[in-house]
């Protein structure tokens, strides 16, 4: 069992198991802008993105014991009962990003996919539904959530330190963990839906029905054919660097509406 020890190593090193199991994926979103543009993964991004069409995400959940006996967790999350995201993390080397799959589904000539869009702790980060919505509820939750997460600081108060490492921990943590294995639809019920919103990225299917490749060093890469376009599809002037981007806010392909809306909406235009 290798221990890996750069970011691209080991993206590298799953996605040669994808093509073993043969299995397409192809490089997306801001892990793909980087590479593309900058050859090099975005200094401020949190995670890897990959695409896979649903069918495909279901056949690698099978076969995850391979990526087990290669030292990667593997963690799956549903909606509507089908799985739409896989989360890999390296067992070894736990400072590693972790690599997110997002499984897509086709329908005529588009992709879709779900996604979970949250409310943030700080008031500008907030979306419309929740500041138009205002709830006392959905606050405490957040303030919970923001101390919970600053309680180590070395720059926290002394009293948000024990806050956070009480009752803030407590609530937050609670919540946190009977959201996290629940189906993602269900996110859409009461408290849940005071801070998620499901919403569905549709893009034109051309894009991953056939892949290209992308050569960074000695690394090669799937990515969707026609990738600028597909770019500015989704960023706009996506060849100037722009680190106030907010997905939620500016991807031109995340629709604020969910998979069952999208989907009724399209039987509709039939």
């Amino acid at each position: 069992m290798k221990k890996h020890t750069s970011q691209l190593e080991i993206v590298d090193c799953i996605t040669k198991l994808f093509d073993k199991l043969g299995i397409p994926y192809w490089l997306d979103s801001g892990s793909l802008l980087g590479l593309y543009r900058d050859k090099s993964l975005l200094k401020w991004d949190d995670d890897v993105d990959l695409g896979m069409w649903q069918k495909d995400v279901n056949q690698l959940y099978l076969n995850k014991q391979t990526l087990l006996n290669e030292g990667f967790k593997v963690t799956k999350q549903t909606y509507d009962k089908q799985i739409y995201s896989l989360t890999i993390k390296s067992k070894i080397n736990k400072s590693l990003l972790p690599i997110h799959i997002h499984a897509f589904w086709l329908i005529d000539n588009k992709a879709y996919s779900p996604q979970v869009v949250a409310c943030q702790p700080k008031p500008q980060m907030q979306q419309k539904w929740a500041t138009s919505n205002q709830s006392q509820l959905r606050n405490f939750l957040l303030w919970c959530k923001k101390l919970a997460l600053e309680k180590n600081h070395k720059e926290a108060p002394f009293h948000k330190k024990v806050l956070g490492n009480t009752l803030c921990l407590l609530v937050w943590g609670s919540f946190y963990a009977i959201k996290e294995p629940l189906d993602r639809k269900r996110w859409d019920l009461y408290p849940f839906n005071l801070i998620y919103k499901n919403y569905t990225w549709i893009i034109l299917s051309e894009y991953f029905t056939k892949l290209e490749t992308l050569s960074i060093g000695e690394y090669t890469f799937s990515i969707p054919s026609n990738t600028e376009n597909y770019l500015s599809g989704r960023y706009g002037t996506w060849q100037k660097e722009n680190k106030g981007w907010i997905y939620w806010k500016d991807d031109k392909c995340l629709f604020k509406i969910s998979p069952q809306q999208f989907l009724t909406k399209l039987k509709e235009t039939k």
